[in-house]
């Protein structure tokens, strides 16, 4: 069987730490998050000595400038990344969302005071989705769908390589070439695209409760496709992250905002923080992420070892598509009327009182507007048949003023029908005292006329066929 080398320089424990502490499919907030900070420990302070804007690493386009992982207006050709960069001091290495950004400036004179550094180039990078950025001997965080091989130097598909004044090397790597590569001055940087863009980072800089209550009610679409905007409410959070929030707020993806309540949105709100900075803290620190998330079982489908499906905490787990993108809940626990059942576990650490239980909280949703249109009933016929004369019936009443003196039949309860509609003439039938008559008795009974209720019958339905 083929076997997987091991990263160059990297110890057993970072390596150890690099395969249980990023188990999604493609970077999301907290790869970035880590990312970032890993290569500012390595790069912050010191001096580029040489730029390598060439695809290096003996993939198919080996030597040639990628010009599809670069920005077209910012980054045109090769050249312009080592004029932009060489000599250049970093300063600082940051993020927003999911976009990582590195800021350069020339370093000051021997002796000189330490003043704000001019002129300033900042180096942004988006990742994609098989995209990373890589320190030369220190193992970085690795996926479910892929791993970049570090044995090599510099690794396969790697479109930018940064090599520092100490010999520390910092590759950019994308497998898909999804990811971009932009050039900004510092003073544009967070006044032009893409910055200028995107919302409130939930980690460094989540607004309010006021403020997110007053941006998500905006909204008619689905929370899930709210928080997957990174323009609208907050930016950075990806599928499963939001997914994860809806699942500890036990909330229904589906569920659109502008019918959440104040209530429901603080423990949305509350519920973005906890995820987030979890996440971001444990990635950093190496460790799993809490066993009662649903992030555990969401990548499940379709597994042939459980024929049941996927399951958390006893409840089986569902996938649809909410936004264009494919969800995972739990319809036992996350309900679209926002009641909290009181099996539906811990409620986690941010988002509920101390000493309130789960079975004492509930959260209603705010009842629909009123529609513009009023619906009219359909208003119910005036001529209406009465109930004796409908279609089917067998009892019969006597009407009233029908005379029944000296007609032993009339008296045994035997009337005669009221006339019938014309051409289906309806025959008499004998209430359920009456006794048997015989066939000479009826033919020498002398008819008796109806009259009284029969005769309105007769014209309520005259009047109504004409009106009809």
């Amino acid at each position: 069987p083929r076997t997987r080398p091991a990263a160059a320089a990297a110890t057993g424990r970072q390596a150890q730490r690099c395969r249980r502490t990023a188990p999604g499919n493609m970077p999301e907030l907290p790869e970035v998050d880590f990312t970032s900070w890993l290569v500012g420990q390595h790069i912050i302070g010191k001096q580029v000595r040489q730029v390598i804007a060439t695809e290096t690493g003996g993939g198919p386009r080996d030597g040639e400038f990628d010009a599809k992982v670069m920005d077209p207006a910012t980054v045109p050709d090769a050249l312009t990344l080592v004029r932009a960069l060489e000599r250049m001091t970093c300063v600082s290495v940051n993020r927003v969302g999911k976009q990582m950004f590195a800021q350069f400036a020339k370093a000051p004179p021997a002796g000189a005071p330490a003043k704000a550094l001019a002129p300033c180039t900042a180096l942004l990078l988006h990742l994609g989705m098989t995209g990373s950025l890589t320190v030369k001997g220190v193992a970085n965080v690795a996926y479910k769908s892929f791993r970049h091989d570090q044995s090599q130097w510099p690794p396969r598909f790697t479109k930018l390589e940064l090599v520092m004044a100490d010999d520390t090397r910092v590759a950019f790597v994308d497998t898909r070439r999804l990811g971009l590569v932009r050039l900004k001055s510092c003073e544009q940087l967070f006044t032009t695209p893409p910055l200028s863009k995107l919302a409130c980072d939930p980690r460094d800089a989540m607004p309010s409760k006021e403020a997110f209550f007053s941006k998500i009610k905006k909204y008619n679409s689905p929370v899930k496709a709210v928080l997957l905007d990174q323009q609208k409410v907050v930016c950075g959070i990806g599928n499963w992250m939001v997914d994860e929030v809806c699942f500890q707020a036990r909330l229904h993806p589906e569920v659109r905002c502008n019918e959440l309540s104040r209530e429901a949105s603080d423990e949305v709100h509350d519920k973005i923080k906890y995820v987030v900075d979890t996440a971001c803290t444990l990635l950093r620190d190496g460790k799993e992420y809490p066993s009662d998330w649903l992030f555990h079982h969401r990548w499940g489908k379709g597994s042939k070892k459980d024929k049941n499906g996927p399951k958390v905490q006893g409840h089986g787990i569902s996938f649809l598509t909410v936004g264009g993108r494919t969800t995972v809940f739990v319809p036992d626990l996350q309900l679209k009327t926002w009641a909290k059942s009181s099996g539906g576990g811990e409620l986690g650490a941010a988002g509920s009182d101390a000493g309130e239980s789960e079975a004492d909280v509930k959260f209603e949703l705010e009842p629909p507007p009123p529609k513009t249109k009023a619906t009219r009933k359909p208003a119910a016929k005036a001529n209406a048949k009465p109930a004796a004369e409908k279609k089917g019936s067998t009892t019969i009443s006597e009407p009233l003023g029908a005379s029944t003196t000296g007609n032993s039949d009339a008296a045994a309860g035997v009337v005669a029908p009221a006339k019938a509609k014309r051409g289906r003439p309806r025959k008499a039938t004998a209430s359920p005292g009456a006794a048997a008559e015989s066939p000479a008795t009826k033919a020498k009974r002398p008819r008796t006329k109806v009259s009284g209720a029969a005769e309105p019958a007769q014209g309520l339905r005259r009047s109504s066929r004409l009106t009809e």
